[in-house]
């Protein structure tokens, strides 16, 4: 299991939500119940465009998940996500493989100028359009095999493995000559253009050396928009959880109080009068 501390700090969010309406130190079943009524899937809304419009279109990066590092931070506002799978695509692609690769362009220019992408072909935009024509996400790649070059799933996963660089043994060659053979051969059964088919395998094999597990890219995205929803809808417990998380990382503390100071807040000195912990 992969720890987070957002989890943690959600928790402490929502802590702080139930003693500002009266429930002094919440129980963590307390925290569940409340978390099961108001941010679970079927509650929550995770189209709600006020808040990637808050978050991650002004920039208010105070503790949101996957956006805590500059290069981010600039992707998702050049980016403008609207989406969570737009925030699983900007995560997966803030990577050294694809930006390196200048993937984070081609993502953002296809995204912003959407009328420009050509798929060539439906089979190919029914797999794509969610990521603006790149290849994003390691599904997507088994995807196009199963959809557009028609191989059974069963085979999909293998083929992806296959895709990826490999030591040029007489062997792995023969069988990439194989996999091109299949794969633009089934497209063509499929109605796409042959050169279409070649052009699209070759994109393939380009983004298939950076491609992300979508599943847990979403999941991330999922544990993003929770921060960005608390800071929309319950700011002033949100940035104090998050502060709190700083409380043994003195290196981590002056951006976060930095962070908050930018969205108007006073830091006040020390006070006896209003402390709560020694």
């Amino acid at each position: 299991l992969l720890g987070l501390e957002t989890l943690r700090i959600v928790q402490r969010a929502i802590e702080l939500i139930l003693s500002r309406a009266g429930e002094e130190n919440p129980s963590f079943d307390r925290v569940k119940e409340w978390f099961s009524e108001n941010m679970a899937s079927g509650c929550i809304d995770f189209d709600d465009q006020h808040v990637y419009e808050n978050v991650y279109h002004q920039g208010k990066w105070a503790g949101i998940f996957q956006c805590t590092q500059n290069g981010a931070q600039r992707l998702f506002k050049r980016a403008k996500p609207c989406s969570i799978i737009d925030i699983a695509t900007l995560t997966s692609i803030y990577r050294p493989g694809p930006l390196s690769a200048k993937v984070d362009k081609l993502y953002v220019n296809s995204k912003n100028n959407p009328e420009e992408v050509i798929y060539k072909h439906p089979l190919i935009k029914e797999v794509l359009e969610e990521t603006y024509g790149c290849i994003i996400f390691q599904e997507q790649v088994m995807k196009l095999c199963n959809l557009v070059a028609g191989i059974p799933k069963d085979e999909c996963n293998a083929m992806r493995k296959m895709m990826k660089p490999s030591k040029s043994s007489t062997e792995s060659l023969e069988k990439a000559r194989l996999l091109k053979i299949q794969f633009i051969d089934g497209a063509v059964a499929n109605g796409v253009k042959k050169q279409d088919a070649e052009e699209l395998y070759e994109k393939i094999l380009y983004f298939a050396g950076y491609g992300f597990n979508k599943s847990h890219a979403v999941s991330y995205a999922i544990d993003s928009y929770y921060c960005a929803w608390l800071m929309t809808y319950y700011e002033e417990e949100w940035l104090c959880a998050y502060l709190e998380s700083m409380e043994g990382n003195p290196k981590n503390r002056s951006k976060a109080f930095s962070e908050v100071q930018s969205l108007g807040y006073k830091m006040v000195p020390i006070d006896i009068n209003h402390a709560q912990k020694t």
